[in-house]
C-alpha cells in the first residue's frame, strides 16, 4: 500500500509540476503576445492602429478588420485652500471617481497590406476643442496608403493628429503617469482634418501635413478651425529601433536607445467659419478678425536597461489683426521613470508653463509650475495590458486668474467654468498650492 502511495504522490506532484511549466508558458505567451499588441498598436506617425485584439479576414484573405480597446478608471482627489476662487469656490476637497477613457479601435487593411485604415470610438472624457464629453465621440479617422517602390513612405487622410508635439504624440495608454503634464495639455494639437505624408528612413523620419488647423476635429469646411494650416517634423534616432518610442517606457534588459526631434506648425484664420478664440491650442481670442498662429517644439527621448527620460521644449505665438495683443508663450516638460522590479515603475515630471502677461495684466501670475510623482504596477511584465498607476501632480502657483481668463483653456477645465472635467486634475485655486491624487487602472487589449 505504501508503495502504491509513494507512487500516487510522485505521480502527482509530476502532473503539478508539468501543470505549473504549462500555466507558466501559457503566462509568458500570453504576455508576449500583450507585449507585441502594445507594440503594434500605435497611434503614431507611421502606425494603422493594428493590434491583436480580435481579427476578421475577408474570405479572400485581401482584407481585415482587427477590434482593440482601452479602459480607464480613476478615482481623484484634490486638496485646495479654503478661501479658493478657481473652479468649485470654497471647495477644499473634491473627490470622485471618472472615465477618462473608454476606446473602441477598429483597423485593418483593404484588399492589400498597402492600405490601411483606423477608425476609433471613445465615450470617456474626451479632450476636443470644445471641452470634455461624455458621448462616444469619433477621435482617429483615417485611411493610408504605403507607396509600393518606395519603403517607408505613406500618404494619410482623415483625421488625425497633426505630426507635432510629441508627449501629446504618444497614446494615452502609453503615458508614465496617469495623464499627460499640464504643458502637454496647455500645447495638445488635439485632433485636425487633412492630409499628412510621411517618410521613415534606418536613422532619421520626417512628416508633412496639410489640415484645417489644430483642434479641428468634427468640423464641415466652413466650421470653425483655421482657413489653412500646415505642420512638418523631423527626427533623427541616435540608436535604438522607431518600434522603442511607441510608449515612455523602457523595460529591464532593453538595449540602449534614443532620438532627437523638431516640429513647426502655422496657420492662418479669420475667413473661414468662426475665427479661433482662447480655447483653441493658446490662440489669441479676436472677434471676427484675422490671425495667424505659429507653435513649435524641440524635444529628446532617451531610453535605457530599465530606465527612460524625456525632455522638450514648446512654443507658440500668436496674433491678431484686429487685437492689439500678441502673445509668445512657452512650456518645458521634463520627466524621467525606472523599473525597481521587473513590474514596478517609479517615475517624476516637472512642467513649467511660461504664458505671455501681456493674456492678464500687470501683476497676475503667468509663469506655473507642476510637479507629478507616482508608480506603476504592471501585471504582466513587459506589457501595458493591465497597468495600475497612482500619482500625485502639484500646483505650485496662484492659478485662479489664469483658469478664469483662459475659460475653455485645455488645462484648466475646458468647456466651461461649471460641471466640467479638467483633464490635468486641476481645478485651480488662489493659494501657492494645490495637489491632485490620483488611482488610475488601464486596461488595453
Amino acid at each position: 500500500m505504501s508503495k502504491k502511495i509513494a507512487t500516487f504522490v510522485i505521480a502527482g506532484t509530476a502532473c503539478g509540476l508539468a501543470t505549473a511549466q504549462s500555466d507558466l508558458d501559457l503566462e509568458r505567451a500570453y504576455s508576449a503576445e500583450l507585449l507585441a499588441d502594445a507594440a503594434n498598436r500605435t497611434s503614431l506617425l507611421q502606425g494603422s492602429g493594428e493590434g491583436s485584439g480580435f481579427t476578421l479576414t475577408s474570405g479572400d484573405g485581401a482584407s481585415t478588420l482587427s477590434l482593440n480597446s482601452l479602459f480607464q478608471f480613476r478615482y481623484v482627489a484634490n486638496f485646495r485652500d479654503d478661501s479658493n476662487t478657481g473652479v468649485g469656490t470654497n471647495q477644499d476637497f473634491t473627490a470622485g471617481f471618472e472615465i477618462p477613457r473608454a476606446r473602441i479601435d477598429f483597423s485593418g487593411n483593404l484588399i492589400n497590406d498597402n492600405l490601411t485604415y483606423r477608425i476609433s470610438l471613445d465615450a470617456g472624457n474626451v479632450n476636443t476643442s470644445s471641452g470634455d464629453v461624455h458621448q462616444a465621440t469619433v477621435t482617429w479617422a483615417y485611411g493610408q496608403y504605403a507607396f509600393e517602390g518606395m519603403e517607408g513612405a505613406f500618404l494619410r487622410f482623415g483625421q488625425f493628429k497633426a505630426p507635432l508635439f510629441w508627449e501629446e504624440l504618444v497614446d494615452a495608454e502609453f503615458q508614465l503617469a496617469g495623464d499627460r503634464s499640464v504643458t502637454g495639455e496647455a500645447f495638445s494639437q488635439q485632433y485636425t482634418q487633412g492630409l499628412m505624408f510621411g517618410y521613415e528612413a534606418e536613422a532619421w523620419r520626417g512628416y508633412f501635413a496639410f489640415t484645417d488647423g489644430l483642434g479641428a476635429a468634427g468640423s464641415n469646411f466652413n466650421g470653425a478651425g483655421a482657413d489653412w494650416a500646415l505642420t512638418a517634423r523631423g527626427e533623427f534616432k541616435i540608436a535604438g529601433d522607431w518600434a522603442r518610442f511607441t510608449d515612455f517606457t523602457s523595460w529591464r534588459n532593453s538595449d540602449y536607445a534614443a532620438k532627437i526631434g523638431a516640429a513647426v506648425h502655422y496657420e492662418q484664420y479669420g475667413e473661414t467659419g468662426a475665427s479661433v478664440g482662447a480655447g483653441h491650442v493658446l490662440g489669441v481670442a479676436d472677434g471676427a478678425g484675422d490671425g495667424e498662429q505659429v507653435l513649435y517644439t524641440i524635444d529628446a527621448a532617451v531610453e535605457g536597461n530599465g530606465w527612460n527620460a524625456f525632455l522638450a521644449f514648446n512654443g507658440n505665438y500668436s496674433e491678431g489683426d484686429t487685437s492689439s495683443t500678441d502673445v509668445n508663450d512657452f512650456g518645458i516638460v521634463a520627466q524621467a521613470g525606472v523599473f525597481v522590479t521587473d513590474q514596478v515603475e517609479l517615475f517624476g515630471r516637472y512642467d513649467v508653463l511660461f504664458l505671455d502677461d501681456n493674456r492678464f495684466g500687470a501683476g497676475v501670475e503667468d509663469t506655473f509650475n507642476f510637479l507629478s510623482v507616482g508608480a506603476n504596477y504592471y501585471f504582466f511584465p513587459e506589457s501595458h495590458a493591465v497597468k495600475a498607476t497612482v500619482d500625485l501632480l502639484v500646483s505650485f502657483d496662484d492659478t485662479s486668474t489664469s483658469f478664469s481668463t483662459l475659460n475653455g483653456f485645455p488645462p484648466f477645465a475646458p468647456g466651461g467654468q461649471t460641471g466640467s472635467v479638467s483633464p490635468t486634475s486641476l481645478l485651480g485655486q488662489d493659494g501657492d498650492t494645490e495637489f491632485a491624487l490620483r488611482g488610475q487602472v488601464s486596461v488595453l487589449f
